[in-house]
């Protein structure tokens, strides 16, 4: 797949000199399949002869070294017959495989010359949903139109089970739902049979599953020990409700005086952009179940002073490939985020800031407070299933400046500090409520709920990080070019190319925003549950923005555009 869209590209290119120069490309046709590309330089003929997979799939054909041979296009037949020529060096060394909606069947080799009647491993993913049963998986992939998938599972709890599904007659779509599972880690292939014929494996898919009946039993045990600790709150002496009353309410000066200087929030404005962000926490989001999610890792670069801890505005981020040459840069905003999605391999970050030196001698180790993945020069590699760069770039200041000494210790020990502050206010100021629930004691109670809210809520780790660009029958389209355009100036604040794998990701500020496609050769399309070019608000003061965006090539015979506002 690494250099299957860039193949296609370069050879969309190669047809459309062809046409200008009316010369003929004639396509190699068989039974629902159209070969897009086939390696013309080979001494050899390979056929592919009655090979069953996925209807609406691209079949791939590559050597040992990876190197893309053959791609055929399928119909809606999911029957595959077409030639390709190859290096007889090759012959005993190519393998098939096809890639289909819900990803890539596994590689099946080639022997000799030839391969026939065979059928393709199925699919196989998860799929989250909800409405499923406590402890149930469903599984679900693409194989032949009619074929019998049977999905093995087994766990290292002993767990080995067997479970069979039909592929619609039509997509080739199959899904087994598996309830009252035990908890374990789980592995789960899948086998297609047809005719009689039967697949070898496919991909393996992992998957953990929590002890059964632990949700229930917490939620049974919490409501329980709640109920008890407000009885014995409204038994206890009316000195002790007093003073947690009056504590309660002393303290939230102090906690709003921590909480400014450790996000250093020293002026009016700063102070207004606070009371916002509390404005914006009540409207937007259910506040409670913030306070139980995990994970304090950001899913973007950050660039920060190494003496403040604080991020620095305005500095400037390459990215560049291991032998040094330039693949992409940005500028970064208030937060200090930057954002690179990028294909596999191995990278190297630059940073470069006035007044600051790069890399950092004063930072050691991975983690430096709340920021981790330290880079301070040399390789860092990207894969695929995390193609996000989210390491933390430490700048040393070349002078301490005035102030610098409080927002340092602020920065480095306020979050634990401010969280026994409000941690202790919020017990306190829950006892004043149940002692006496009056509408004061509600607000004051409320604070506390909505600053770790905020806190919390800041921190929390976005499973999914990037954006996908998909053409219309759901394939990833690498090499696609986006823009993120502010409404109001009409400025283009970032510029992004997807990947390999279709994956982009703008990390942006406060602000009214847009993505357009600017690519000389796709257009956004309108399709349900794609972005539809509508505006973007951004409330907070970094989000990421990752909709999924659907393309189609546009007419060799139209005018190259690019979409605008």
């Amino acid at each position: 797949m690494r250099k299957l869209a860039r193949t296609l590209i370069v050879l969309s290119f190669f047809l459309f000199l062809l046409f200008l120069s009316e010369l003929t490309f004639a396509q190699t046709r068989g039974e629902g399949v159209g070969t897009l590309f086939s390696n013309i330089q080979g001494d050899t003929t390979i056929s592919i002869i009655n090979v069953k997979t996925a209807p609406w799939s691209e079949v791939i054909v590559e050597n040992g070294a990876e190197e893309i041979q053959a791609v055929a296009k399928l119909d809606g037949k999911g029957l595959v017959n077409f030639t390709f020529e190859a290096e007889s060096t090759d012959v005993g060394n190519l393998y098939i495989y096809a890639v289909d909606e819900a990803g890539v069947t596994n590689k099946i080799l080639i022997p000799g010359t030839s391969l026939s009647n065979k059928v393709l491993p199925p699919t196989l993913v998860s799929k989250e949903e909800d409405g499923l049963p406590e402890n149930s998986v469903k599984l679900i992939g693409f194989s032949y139109p009619g074929a019998t998938v049977s999905v093995n599972l087994t766990s290292d709890q002993g767990y080995d089970q067997t479970f069979s599904s039909i592929a619609d007659a039509t997509s080739g779509s199959w899904e087994i739902t598996i309830d009252a599972l035990e908890g374990g880690n789980y592995t789960s292939s899948a086998v297609a049979n047809v005719s009689g014929e039967t697949s070898q494996k496919s991909q393996e898919l992992y998957f953990e599953i929590a002890p059964g009946g632990i949700v229930s039993q917490i939620i049974e045990q919490i409501g329980q020990v709640f109920g008890d600790l407000i009885a014995a709150i409204q038994n206890l002496p009316e000195s002790v409700k007093a003073v947690a009353d009056m504590v309660s309410k002393a303290v939230v000066p102090l906690a709003l005086l921590g909480i400014m200087l450790q996000a250093g929030l020293f002026t009016a404005g700063d102070l207004l952009l606070l009371a916002t962000r509390y404005l914006y926490a009540l409207i937007r989001i259910p506040l409670w179940p913030l306070l139980f999610k995990r994970g304090k890792k950001k899913p973007w670069g950050v660039l920060y002073d190494s003496f403040t801890k604080h991020p620095l505005t305005g500095g400037l981020v390459r990215l560049l490939n291991e032998a040094g040459s330039f693949v992409d840069m940005e500028i970064t905003g208030k937060s200090g985020a930057f954002s690179f999605v990028t294909r596999p391999g191995k990278y190297k970050l630059e940073a470069l800031k006035a007044g600051y030196a790069f890399p950092s001698q004063k930072v050691v180790g991975e983690k430096d407070g709340e920021y981790d993945h330290i880079y301070r020069g040399g390789a860092i590699e990207i894969v695929e299933n995390q193609p996000v760069v989210k390491s933390s770039i430490p700048l040393d200041p070349k002078e301490i400046a005035e102030g610098a000494l409080v927002q340092r210790i602020f920065r480095r020990h306020g979050p634990a500090a401010n969280m026994l502050i409000l941690i202790g206010g919020l017990v306190l100021s829950g006892i004043a409520y149940i002692a006496a629930p009056t509408i004061y004691n509600q607000l004051v109670a409320g604070f506390y709920v909505v600053t770790l809210s905020l806190i919390t809520g800041g921190t929390v780790r976005t499973e999914r990080t990037w954006g996908i660009v998909k053409d219309e029958v759901g394939n990833p389209v690498e090499a696609v070019a986006l823009s993120l355009i502010e409404i109001e100036s009409g400025r283009l604040i970032k510029r992004r190319v997807t990947n390999e794998q279709g994956r982009y990701q703008f990390v942006a500020p406060k602000g009214q925003y847009k993505i357009l496609v600017a690519s000389f050769d796709w257009e956004r399309i309108d399709q349900s549950g794609y972005y539809d070019g509508s505006e973007i608000a951004i409330a907070e003061e970094t989000e990421i923005l990752k909709f999924p965006i659907a393309v189609k090539k546009k007419p060799i015979t139209a005018l190259k555009r690019r979409e605008t506002i």
